[in-house]
Parts: structure tokens; C-alpha cells; sequence
């Protein structure tokens, strides 16, 4: 539930609730009951809100309205396509960690464009972004999609990233690169 929680800014019932993403990690390892004061007081900071395509397939995947997204597990599928959504609108070398809410929404938004549809679609942006990028050394997956590369690396033993990391080199090999 945390990171269904973590991925989650909006209530789509509500059309409210963005809570801070600061520290919202830490808000939502907490029994809810022995903590409904903190939750209370979190819901007053929040500012009206449409929900997302992306919060809206965090929800329905955990209602079991399936598409492409569902054949990952769920934490990957959030964590690719926010990472996907940033390196798009910020370019391969995003500071992940110096991006403000808004700026998540964004990448989400962004991520869910693609990722929402088949993985046609996925390979098509991948190949886009590996077509841009400079040769310089030798051809890596870090080199033709730096910090998504990076990112699926650390999570390569989780179930899903496997599959993820072979779309990259398919899509790096498509546009001339050997990774390696």
C-alpha cells in the first residue's frame, strides 16, 4: 500500500487531497489508526486536484482493469514510467531527487502517455530517445538512456525489469548500438 501511496498526489473520488511529496514516504508507513491525526492534518495541506491518467492506472491496476502496465508488477510499472515521463521532459540526466511535486506530476503524466499504451508505443519513444544520443565510448544502455538505464540496473532483480531492460536494447540495437 505504501507505494501505491507513494504514486498517488490525488484522490480521484475526491478530486482532492494533493499531499505534500515531501516525506510522504515516511507518512504512509504508519498504522493508519494510531495515526489518523497526522493523516487529518496532512489532508488539510491539500489543494484541489483532477486526478491523473497515471493515478488513475495506479487505482484501476489495484481493481484489476488491465492493460500493458499489468504484466509488470506494480512498483516497476510506477517507477519506469515516472523515470520514462522525467527523462522526457528533462532529458537522459534528470536530478530525480531535486524534482518538485509538480514536476513528478509531470513525469508521470508524461510516462502514462506512453507506458498506457501497447509496448510498440514504449519502443518507439525508446528508440527516439537512444536515436539522439551522442556516440561516445563504448555503447552501453547508460549510454543511450542514462539515468533510466541506471535506475532499471538497480532494480534488475526485481520481477519486470528484466523484460524492461531487454526493451532498452532492443531499442538501442534498432538504432545502430551494441550494448554491452
Amino acid at each position: 500500500m505504501a507505494a501505491e501511496l507513494n504514486a498517488l498526489l490525488c484522490c480521484s473520488r475526491l478530486r482532492a487531497a494533493e499531499v505534500p511529496r515531501k516525506n510522504l514516504a515516511q507518512r504512509c508507513r504508519f498504522p493508519v489508526r494510531e495515526n489518523i491525526k497526522k493523516i487529518e492534518r496532512a489532508a488539510c495541506e491539500a489543494s484541489p486536484m483532477q486526478a491523473s491518467a497515471f493515478e488513475r492506472f495506479v487505482v484501476n491496476r489495484q481493481r484489476d482493469k488491465e492493460i500493458w502496465l499489468d504484466t509488470l508488477p506494480l512498483q516497476v510499472a510506477i517507477h519506469f514510467t515516472e523515470t520514462l515521463g522525467a527523462i522526457i521532459r528533462h532529458g537522459t540526466e534528470p536530478d530525480l531527487d531535486a524534482l518538485a511535486a509538480a514536476e513528478w506530476v509531470d513525469a508521470a503524466r508524461e510516462g502514462i502517455a506512453i507506458t498506457g499504451q501497447a509496448v510498440e508505443a514504449v519502443r518507439e519513444v525508446l528508440r527516439d530517445i537512444a536515436q539522439k544520443q551522442p556516440r561516445r565510448g563504448k555503447n552501453s544502455l547508460t549510454l543511450f538512456f542514462g539515468r533510466l538505464a541506471v535506475e532499471l540496473s538497480e532494480y534488475s532483480d526485481h520481477p519486470g525489469c528484466a523484460d524492461i531492460i531487454r526493451t532498452l536494447e532492443e531499442a538501442a540495437l534498432d538504432v545502430g548500438g551494441f550494448p554491452g
